[in-house]
């Protein structure tokens, strides 16, 4: 268990901090005016954070942190010691870099777990210094989910309408901000508020702030449909997005990339005015390749949600640690997708020795020194057709 330390930011508008809440005694802000414009979401955490702090002492405070539960069916989220496993490392060893929460006893097990970092808060135009994990279920599929109170009971605090959020959310924290193993830390108020900001922001029809971004903008790849490649458009086209653009909180991911090392998120962009009426337009392949599921376990195996099957259309892709993003690389990860969904879609057939391919066998072969190797033999066989690559470094390097 760690003591969170007071921080001097201001939690409402980044201006140097002068008085701290009497209640929780960790948030911070500049005037009693930024306390009240944060109160109507800070009064859903505090008390029940103050209480939790001071009276819940974990069972194994070595294997537990301190994380955030948005409950479906309540409307406060509550703090609660999520339990980890020791993995990698000696049991012995309480370093929590050799720990991962275990976030599924607390998910419905037929479900996908999807997770959403948190690196940025949009609304206050900052730049966390610790990464935020936001794991649930992916509900986008053909089975129900009822809409989460909780979070309603946020996102009800500001105009708009938003993206509505189902089943259970729990969130934990990283030091650090980035992709790899890092250290586990508990969770307090301030993050709580930075989760609320990520979830304000995941809206329709609202308008953020206008404070522009002094961050450099990323590198990214829209993959084109048939209807925009009909109006001549090619099929990966680089593109280049703002360090605050929307993609960053309202996304898709895939479930492909993220065992081979290389988190992306996936938008969809908007259908052309010019064909946007003819069904056979939207047809994008990759689309479908790059968002299949590969958990063995769960029922939706080798299957794409229903948007991205039915009228996925273009789709832009950015990595999620925001270095760029070539074209050859995309190329390279969509074509490995496929590859990978010709192998899941074998499972369990028998091959020719009369053994099964089981799905968990299939799964242990999407990793990253098999998608290595086929990068390279795609630059070997581009390089021998005389095509071009535009880039041969490695995506795993700095």
């Amino acid at each position: 268990m760690e003591h969170p330390e007071v921080t001097e930011i201001c939690i409402v508008c980044n201006r140097p901090t002068h008085l701290v809440c009497n209640f929780c005694v960790r948030t911070c802000y500049c005037s009693q005016e930024c306390q009240q414009i944060d109160l109507p979401i800070h009064e859903l955490f505090c008390t029940d954070f103050a209480y939790f702090q001071d009276t819940k002492l974990p069972e194994r405070p070595r294997r537990s942190i301190r994380a955030i539960l948005f409950p479906v069916d309540q409307e406060r989220p509550i703090p609660i010691w999520l339990p980890c496993r020791q993995i990698g490392l000696d049991a012995e060893n309480t370093d929590a870099r050799g720990r991962r929460p275990i976030v599924e006893r607390l998910l419905p097990p037929r479900f996908t777990i999807k997770r959403d970092f948190i690196r940025n808060d949009l609304v206050l135009a900052r730049e966390l210094s610790d990464t935020i994990c936001l794991c649930y279920c992916d509900f986008n599929n053909d089975w129900g989910l009822d809409t989460n109170k909780s979070i309603e009971k946020i996102t009800a605090t500001g105009p708009g309408q938003y993206f509505k959020w189902e089943g259970t959310v729990i969130a934990y924290g990283k030091r650090g901000l980035g992709l790899g193993p890092s250290r586990l830390r508990d969770l307090d108020t301030d993050d709580f508020r930075h989760i609320a900001d990520y979830f304000l922001s995941c809206g329709f029809n609202l308008a953020l702030p206008e404070t522009p971004c002094s961050l450099p903008n990323i590198k990214a790849v829209r993959i084109n449909c048939m209807g925009d490649k009909m109006r001549n458009r090619p099929q990966f086209e680089q593109i280049e997005l703002p360090a605050n653009d929307p993609i960053f909180t309202a996304h898709d991911t895939s479930n492909i990339l993220d065992r081979i090392d290389i988190p992306v998120f996936t938008q969809r962009c908007a259908p052309d005015p010019r064909w946007e009426e003819y069904l056979n337009s939207y047809a994008n392949p990759h689309a479908r390749f790059l968002h299949l599921h590969c958990n063995p376990e769960n029922e939706d195996w080798c299957k794409a949600a229903r948007r991205w099957t039915e009228k996925p259309g273009s789709v832009i892709i950015v990595r999620q640690d925001k270095k760029p993003l070539s074209l050859f690389h995309a190329e390279a990860l969509c074509r490995y997708c496929y590859e990978v969904s010709v192998f899941m879609e074998e499972a369990p057939w028998l091959c020719r020795g009369g053994d099964h391919i089981t799905r968990a066998f299939a799964a242990s072969m999407i990793c990253r020194p098999l998608f290595t190797i086929f990068r390279n033999k795609l630059i070997r066989e581009k390089l021998e057709k005389h095509e071009d690559v535009d880039d041969m470094t490695c995506p795993y390097g700095d």
